[in-house]
């Protein structure tokens, strides 16, 4: 996915077709045991993005800086509401780039030259 570094807390996460990037998966039951439950438990991600639990989709949390992380790598796991509970044997890879913007002002290397 991509999301801009000016992007405010709360956008939405666009894939590359620049619809909204959301985690998917399938459960074959019905009722409570098909109803998905999606999280992620990366502490770092969690300063930065969201992973809604029922929907999968993926929003920002917080600013980010393309000067200080370009790019987040995470896991996202999926489980249902069945009892037993029962989770994917697999977690789901996201990667988000974070798109720069022009946001630095040119400076000088020194003050004086000569």
């Amino acid at each position: 996915g991509n999301v801009s570094e000016s992007a405010l807390p709360g956008t939405m996460v666009l894939d590359n077709a620049r619809l909204p990037l959301a985690v998917q998966a399938t459960d074959m039951d019905s009722n409570d045991n098909a109803r998905l439950f999606y999280r992620t438990t990366d502490k770092d991600t969690l300063q930065y993005f969201s992973v809604d639990p029922n929907t999968g989709a993926i929003r920002t949390v917080a600013s980010l800086d393309f000067e200080r992380k370009k790019i987040f790598n995470f896991t996202v796991e999926v489980s249902d509401q069945g009892s037993p509970q029962l989770q994917a044997h697999q977690a789901s890879r996201v990667v988000i780039y974070v798109v720069d913007v022009n946001d630095n002002i040119p400076r000088f290397t020194r003050h004086s030259y000569q």
